[in-house]
């Protein structure tokens, strides 16, 4: 559990490493949001028309978890 300003949210903290042009790595805290990247994977079917069977396909499922192993798939079912 994290507290920001006093309010405990059950969101997990991360680290997020950032190149920088001097070769030098930056590490920085990251939160993950689920809700924010159901929206961001719904804008994406919108805006290239994927079907939203791709949910389904294990190899989209493969991809995102190697991505972001938090990020819970919907199925294409509850999606719609």
């Amino acid at each position: 559990m994290l507290k920001t300003k006093g309010v405990k949210t059950l969101n997990q903290a991360s680290l997020r490493m950032n190149a920088q042009e001097d070769l030098k790595v930056a590490v920085e805290n990251y939160i993950f949001y689920q809700e924010v990247s159901r929206e961001e994977l719904g804008n994406m079917l919108v805006l290239h028309d994927y079907p939203l069977s791709i949910v389904d396909h294990a190899g989209f499922r493969r991809f995102v978890a190697a991505l972001q192993p938090l990020f819970k798939l919907h199925t294409r079912n509850t999606i719609r």
